[in-house]
């Protein structure tokens, strides 16, 4: 029920993430649809082990596209839409973003500030990929000046703006990363997109759907070994 699984420490000045036995369930059980947070905490986990290599990546709070950036389909932006607890998005050298795709689906969003190239990644392709990129970059543009003009990072005020025409989008889809035959199983490619992508081998032949009970059982293991680390280095 929703006895506690795990509880991860908090991340990027966000509230601790607890895990209930029913995710965990959900997680394991082949078919099951996958909790958000399950997906974010793991993406939290990888990040943290990919820092030292990739450099850091800001982890977007989960649901934020759908409940805090786009209202009935249409762009808003809201200051401080991230928490403003968090050290400065621009500070990190990329983001990554769990999509909620119409309530009943999840993609990912990934972006790099150095190379400028931003990519979405879903594995039931359904087209509005170019549009979650813009609406990304908008806000991008958006809380850039607003912190400029707030000074909130006032390390950043002599550097050029925000300029999304200067970002190569890139909507993968077929043939370029692997695609569910599942009808419930977009959380885990969600998670293995993210496992591969920072692993630097992410393309077609990643992982199929035949991995993907395994794949459950994995990530379910990672999150607890998380939670035990965290617990003997307080």
């Amino acid at each position: 029920g929703n006895d506690i699984f795990v509880t991860l420490p908090s991340f990027m000045g966000n509230d601790p993430t607890s895990l209930t036995k029913d995710m965990a369930r959900r997680c394991l059980e082949p078919g099951a649809w996958m909790h958000g947070n399950f997906i974010q905490a793991y993406i939290q986990v990888l990040t943290l082990r990919a820092t030292n290599q990739y450099g850091s990546t800001y982890v977007f709070d989960n649901f934020w596209y759908s409940d805090a950036l786009v209202k009935n389909g249409d762009y808003r932006y809201q200051k401080r839409t991230i928490n403003a607890r968090t050290k400065d998005l621009f500070e990190h050298d990329a983001f990554v973003a769990v999509i909620h795709v119409a309530n009943n689906h999840f993609a990912l969003a990934y972006g790099e500030f150095e190379s400028k190239k931003i990519s979405y990644m879903d594995s039931i392709p359904s087209g509005i990929g170019g549009v979650v990129l813009d609406n990304i970059l908008k806000f991008c543009a958006d809380e850039w000046g607003n912190a400029k003009k707030l000074a909130i990072f006032p390390s950043r005020a002599n550097c050029a703006p925000f300029n999304a025409s200067e970002w190569t989008k890139h909507v993968r889809g077929h043939g370029s990363i692997p695609i569910q035959t599942g009808t419930t199983d977009c959380g885990v490619y969600c998670a293995l997109f993210a496992d591969n992508l920072f692993a630097g081998r992410l393309d077609n032949n990643s992982f199929s759907q035949n991995d993907i009970a395994h794949a459950r059982l994995h990530i379910a293991r990672i999150l607890y070994r998380a939670r035990l680390r965290s617990s003997n280095t307080r």
